[in-house]
């Protein structure tokens, strides 16, 4: 049994004490901070939305840094037209040879963005890319892509150089749509087609000009020749608002579309030695090489081969012409690059040699100049002599002097 010792019990009592005066002072003081906040609420809740939207600069400005990202111009035109454009995920995993892009969309008339090419390739990359920029310009954060550049282009009619100044730009799009992926549902009865063909609705209910919409696939999942029926009309539909559109396809007719519609740009996912290069070559239509994929990935080789075989003429014919014709490119692009750089190293052996003929002549003008204060140096020399000559004459004119004085002048005459 513990019994409190009677010496103790004075001192416990005043600490207790003293503890709820502690805590009636604590409440006291947690009263006081309340009545002050409730009175300054306005104040505070400003000061905080400043400060909540400082740190949301600073973290675009530090996200923006990450990212080397440039700063484009903002318009209100429908414009988006990047030089060396990555995507932002790309960037921030640190990934080594990432694979930059031009885009162009809006400019020179063209409303509309067609990306073809094989599977696997970066199609729906690229139509992601733009959505990432758009919202990136929306809300002020940089973008990774080139900065301001000279575009050296030649003329056809002349064949001379044309240059003229690229800056990035992006427009504001409001609002950005995107069908990208597959919402099929069973609990919603949703099929993969009835559920493109309900964001096909949203978007054409929500579209208007300069809204950017981002289709991957478009008409796909039903029978092609009613799919690109209905891809062809909606492209058509969303024109007509003054929409600027990004749409991937395997539709040959789409691809004709594009080809055929000064609407719309066509762009191909390069293809090499049976892989993907994942660099859009604006201008040219991609083949699918969805034999050349399927044998990457391991397929048997005898489905690949009885594949082949079921393949139309026309489509063969038509397969092998967009190969060769991308080859042909591949390899013109190739000697472009070769000659670019061979111009580039005359530029270079040319300034050297213009630097090498200014040091010439700054070291032919320094021997010039030294040549001149020698000789500037010895006619002092003589003149003096001369003049002392004269003087001598002057104040002693006899024969002994003047004999002397000629070996002098002499002397004078020599050099």
């Amino acid at each position: 049994v513990f019994v409190e010792p009677t010496e103790i019990v004075g001192p416990t009592n005043e600490m207790k004490q003293v503890e709820v005066e502690l805590r009636q002072e604590e409440a006291k003081v947690w009263r006081q901070l309340t009545e002050e906040v409730i009175k300054h609420r306005d104040d505070i809740e400003r000061s905080v939305s400043s400060i909540v939207q400082i740190d949301l600069v600073l973290a675009r400005m530090r996200l923006g840094d990450l990212l080397n990202g440039v700063i484009p111009v903002v318009k209100d035109e429908g414009v988006m037209s990047v030089r060396e454009a990555k995507h932002p995920v790309l960037v921030l995993r640190e990934l080594e040879d990432i694979v930059g892009n031009d885009i162009d969309l809006g400019d020179n008339g063209n409303q509309g963005l067609v990306l073809t090419g094989p599977n696997s390739g970066g199609k729906t990359v690229i139509l992601k890319l733009m959505g990432l920029f758009a919202y990136m310009t929306r809300d002020g954060i940089p973008l990774p892509a080139a900065p301001a550049c000279t575009s050296i282009t030649v003329d056809e009619e002349t064949g001379g150089e044309i240059m003229e100044e690229v800056v990035p730009r992006v427009d504001y799009f409001d609002p950005v749509l995107a069908d990208i992926g597959d919402i099929q549902s069973v609990d919603g009865d949703l099929s993969t087609f009835s559920g493109h063909m309900l964001v096909c609705r949203e978007v054409l209910a929500n579209s208007k000009k300069n809204a950017l919409v981002l289709m991957d696939e478009l008409g796909s999942g039903t029978d092609p020749a009613q799919g690109v029926a209905i891809a062809q009309a909606l492209l058509e539909a969303l024109l007509e608002r003054g929409t600027r559109v990004a749409i991937t396809t395997h539709y040959m007719e789409l691809k004709q579309l594009a080809a055929s519609d000064d609407r719309f740009e066509v762009g191909g996912m390069q293809f090499v030695s049976g892989r993907p290069t994942y660099k859009l070559l604006p201008g040219t239509v991609g083949e699918s090489y969805a034999l050349a994929v399927a044998e990457r990935l391991n397929l048997p080789q005898s489905v690949i081969q009885r594949a082949n075989e079921l393949l139309d003429s026309e489509t063969r014919q038509m397969g092998d012409l967009i190969r060769d014709l991308e080859d042909q490119k591949a390899l013109v692009d190739a000697q472009a690059l070769e000659l670019e750089q061979k111009k580039k190293d005359m530029a270079r052996l040319e300034i050297e040699m213009q630097a090498q003929r200014e040091k010439l002549e700054a070291k032919q003008l320094s021997a010039r100049r030294d040549e001149a204060r020698k000789f500037a140096a010895k006619l002092e020399e003589k003149e003096n002599i001369l003049e002392d000559i004269l003087q001598r004459l002057k104040s002693d004119p006899s024969k002994k002097l003047l004999a002397r004085s000629w070996d002098d002048i002499r002397f004078v005459r020599r050099d």
